[in-house]
Formats: C-alpha cells, sequence, structure tokens
C-alpha cells in the first residue's frame, strides 16, 4: 500500500517546450539588464568596500589587486563569517536539513504508516549521502556571501553517477541578470559568460556548434567568447528550457529543457517593486564607508604625530603654493618665532582617541548587522535550553529573511536536488509539492523554533502540579510529541497500532502480577 502511494507522488516530466530563437532571448536579456544597470553603480560599492575580491562588475582580470580602496576590514571579515554561520544554520554539511513525510493530503492512518516512513526516510538517507558528497559545502559559501549584499545564486545540476551525482556552481552577482515575472517574483534568469572556445562542449554538453565557431574552437582554443546562458520560465507546461546564445552572432548553441528550476536564486530582503534583493552590507554601508574613512583619516593622523610636520623659513627659491602637507612635510614661512629659528616643528593636532570611539561604534553595529556579536554557549556540553536560547536569538535577529531563505533556498535546493537524482535513476520518483509529499526543516535554525515548543513544555511541567499532569496531558503521547520536535528519525517512533498493543501487553502483566499476588 505504501509502495503504490509512494509512485501516486512522482508525476510526470513534461518534453521542453521549443525554445525562442538566439536574437529574441538577446533581447529579453537587454531589457532585464536594463533594469539591473540601476544597481550596478549601487552594488558596486558595496563588493568594492564589503567583499573587495569578488568585485568584478568592472574588472574581471584575474589577479587584479581589488583591495586598495579599503581601510577599515570590519566588513571584508564579517562577510565570510556571516556566511559561514547562515550555512551552518541553513545548510549545516553533513548533516540531514530536511526530512521527507507525509503531506496534510494523505489521511492521517496512512500518513502514520510505518511502511510509508521507512520508504520515505530511506529515500531521504539516499538523498543526503549524495549531498554529502557533493561540492555544496564551498558553493552555498559563496552565493551565500552574495547573498549578503542582497541577491545569491547557484545552479544545481548532475554529474556523473558516483558520488559527485549533484553538481552545485555559484553564479557570481556581476553575471547574473534577473526577469520580473508576476508580482515581483523571479522566473527566468540569465548568465552572462566569457569561456574559453575550448571549454564549449564541456559546459555545454551535446552543444550544437556552428561551422563558424567550430572554426574557432579548432584554430583558437584559448579564445574566450561572450555567451548568454538562459534558463526561462514556460507558463504553459510549468518547466524550465535552458538555452544558450553565442553572443556574437545570436546563434543559439545549446538547449535543455527540465521539470524544475536549475539555477536557485536567493534574496535578503525585497523592497515592493524592486526585483534585486537588499543585503544586510546595503543597509549599513553608510556606516562601513564613514567607518572605512575613520580610519584613513585615523591612519594619516597618526602618521603626522610619528613623523611630525615641519616650519621652516621661506625665501625666494621656496614655492608655498606648491606645498601638499605629509608626514615629515616642511612647511615654508616667514618666520617661525621671535627668535626666528631656521626649522621648527610644527604643533601636532587631531584627537585619535575620538577617532577610535567613533571607529569602535561604527564596528559594532556592523557586526551586529552580520551577526558576528551573538553569544556563543561557552561550556564543554551544550543542554538543550542553552541551544535554544542561543539559536532563538539569531532567529530573532534574521526575522521575516528566515522563512524567506527556507522557501528560497533550502526547499529549493532540495526539489531540484530529488528531481536531478530521481530522473537519473539514482532514488525513488519522488515529487515533493507540499501536499502529498512535504518537508520537515531539521536544521538549526528551523530546530530553534521547536525548541520553543520544548521550552513551553518544560515550564508547563515545572509549573504545573505532579499530581494532575496525568490527568491534565496526556503523557502517553508526549514521547511521540518530544521525538517530532527534535527531528528524530521517523523509523525509531512507534505507530499508534504499535503503542495499544505494547499498552495492551503491559496490562496483561500488570493484571498476571497482581494474580499471583493475591494467590500467594
Amino acid at each position: 500500500m505504501a509502495l503504490a502511494i509512494l509512485k501516486r507522488f512522482a508525476g510526470r516530466r513534461r518534453a521542453a517546450p521549443r525554445g525562442m530563437e538566439g536574437n529574441e532571448i538577446l533581447a529579453r536579456y537587454q531589457d532585464a539588464n536594463a533594469i539591473k544597470s540601476q544597481w550596478v553603480t549601487h552594488l558596486q560599492e558595496a563588493y568594492r568596500l564589503a567583499i573587495p575580491n569578488r568585485d568584478t562588475w568592472f574588472n574581471q582580470q584575474p589577479g587584479a589587486k581589488r583591495n586598495l580602496d579599503v581601510f577599515d576590514s570590519t566588513a571584508v571579515l564579517g562577510v565570510p563569517s556571516f556566511a559561514t554561520r547562515l550555512q551552518a544554520v541553513l545548510l549545516p554539511p553533513w548533516r540531514h536539513f530536511t526530512q521527507l513525510t507525509p503531506g496534510p493530503d494523505i489521511p492521517k492512518a496512512k500518513r502514520e504508516n510505518s511502511r510509508l516512513q521507512e520508504l520515505l526516510a530511506d529515500a531521504n538517507d539516499l538523498f543526503f549521502s549524495f549531498v554529502n558528497h557533493s561540492n555544496m559545502a564551498s558553493q552555498v559559501h559563496e552565493a551565500f556571501q552574495d547573498l549578503a549584499i542582497g541577491t545569491g545564486c547557484y545552479d544545481l545540476h548532475g554529474g556523473d553517477l558516483g558520488a559527485r551525482a549533484l553538481l552545485f556552481n555559484a553564479c557570481p552577482l556581476p553575471e547574473l541578470v534577473l526577469e520580473e515575472g508576476p508580482e515581483s517574483t523571479i522566473e527566468t534568469t540569465y548568465r552572462d559568460m566569457r569561456v574559453p572556445a575550448r571549454m564549449i562542449a564541456r559546459r555545454w554538453p551535446g552543444a550544437q556548434l556552428s561551422a563558424e565557431l567550430q572554426k574557432v574552437v579548432r584554430e583558437k582554443p584559448g579564445q574566450k567568447d561572450d555567451f548568454v546562458e538562459a534558463v526561462i520560465y514556460d507558463p504553459q507546461t510549468y518547466s524550465w528550457q535552458g538555452a544558450c546564445v553565442w553572443k556574437a552572432k545570436k546563434e543559439v548553441i545549446w538547449r535543455a529543457g527540465w521539470r524544475t528550476n536549475p539555477r536557485i536564486v536567493f534574496r535578503w530582503s525585497v523592497t515592493p517593486g524592486e526585483l534585486y534583493g537588499r543585503g544586510l552590507v546595503l543597509q549599513v554601508l553608510p556606516d562601513i564607508k564613514t567607518a572605512n574613512k575613520v580610519v584613513e583619516f585615523i591612519l594619516r593622523n597618526a602618521a603626522i604625530q610619528v613623523a611630525g610636520m615641519w616650519t621652516a623659513t621661506a625665501d625666494a627659491a621656496v614655492n608655498p603654493y606648491n606645498f601638499r602637507p605629509a608626514p615629515g612635510a616642511v612647511i615654508p614661512v616667514m618666520s617661525n618665532s621671535n627668535d626666528n629659528p631656521t626649522i621648527r616643528a610644527l604643533e601636532r593636532s587631531g584627537d585619535l582617541k575620538l577617532g577610535f570611539e567613533v571607529l569602535t561604534q561604527l564596528q559594532e553595529t556592523i557586526k551586529r548587522s552580520l551577526f558576528e556579536n551573538l553569544r556563543e554557549p561557552t561550556d564543554a556540553v551544550v543542554s538543550a535550553t542553552q541551544y535554544a536560547i542561543e539559536h532563538q536569538e539569531l532567529v530573532g535577529k534574521i526575522g521575516s529573511s528566515f522563512g524567506r531563505l527556507q522557501t528560497e533556498v533550502v526547499e529549493a535546493t532540495v526539489v531540484r536536488g530529488v528531481d536531478v537524482l530521481s530522473n537519473r535513476g539514482a532514488m525513488p520518483d519522488i515529487k515533493i509539492d507540499g501536499r502529498e509529499i512535504t518537508l520537515k526543516h531539521l536544521s538549526p535554525l528551523a530546530r530553534a523554533q521547536d525548541m520553543e515548543d520544548l521550552l513551553t513544555l518544560q515550564r508547563t511541567l515545572e509549573s504545573a502540579p505532579e499530581a494532575s499532569i496525568a490527568l491534565g496531558i496526556k503523557v502517553e503521547e508526549l514521547g511521540t510529541w518530544v521525538a517530532q520536535r527534535t527531528g528524530l528519525d521517523p523509523r525509531l517512533i512507534r505507530e499508534p497500532a504499535e503503542r495499544e498493543e505494547l499498552k495492551a501487553k503491559a496490562a496483561e502483566l500488570i493484571a498476571s502480577a497482581q494474580q499471583q499476588k493475591a494467590a500467594a
């Protein structure tokens, strides 16, 4: 029965609809890119000061020095730390962060069927065995750094049917172009890429190259050409169509089709009427710029304090209008003092202490915005209460963005990954639609919410009189309820029928013991 139910969840794969021609795709891309161009100046400034090594908006030369404008490294160090913390609480490496469970459309009796629970648990284990051996950890961390600015993205495709059956590929925001769907949703995406000719066939397997492009591959394999890789949503079939266009000739060299979106785009927060996200770095960008300038002023003042500036009497050979104040500089003057010495140290000015006070406040604001000042448990063994309180603090700070990230990152990743593996026969063909098959979130951030329920239960049991607990609370159901809240493997939870059978056996043992006692 359970296997029959599971088969109904598979759904049918749809053939990809025939795509548009190259000039049509490029026209849509250019319209979408015109909207993105309104953001470029703002985003580039944020990247330049917070993620300088990923600032490829105007300079894509490998090995270029990108941190020459950075004087304060608070944001530069804070963004990777933010990405690491967010990854640890949303998509923790080598841990199950979701569990496949029967959805609300399945009758309760069938939802509690142990065979169905075992099949879904086995499928969940199989899925995460592929995830844990993929490159998800490295690529998600890269995408989460872009999320700190506002919008992150990575592709999820199938690789070899070995340990790397799932391939993640972070898409840098400078290369990503979004196209708006109804109600400011993201449906179609484009990626502007420069690819060496020799890598075209590997980047897009099965690509159909024109004679001209084949000549480039043969004669100039190292030459880089511009391509637009489009993932276009088809509302008629509820599927996605892939296409790669050679920009020089507006030729489509590759097509593909998927029933789930292979390009996972997520945003921190979205302002109504806007498509690109606004992240924490954009929110505190004024503080980052001010801190950067304060450190620059402090360093200049400190250099003057160390090397000093001097005044010297001027004569016809000195032009005071060409002078620029700098550490160790000599300023020409008509007279130094009543005694008129030839050279004299200039009195130092500026308040380094005030500068450091302002800088400390700015740095604290930046750290707090990037979740670097959260309390961390210091005990060798962390109790459940400590665990709940620490993660509740993070949940409170993330706020509404948590729900968005669960949908746009976690659920989208699992749905796409399961579809890739199912399509290749590596796991059962499961369709996660939220109704028949849904996801139970097990990430630390999601469990922090469940921990609130456990704390409520703990306070209730501590406050209620012991004699009234058994009368007012279904004590026999507490074990199952707690196991579900803590994310225990469903294969370890007894079914209602099993519990009833155990209660009946316990009652028989009690009755037998009483009879033996009475006979004695």
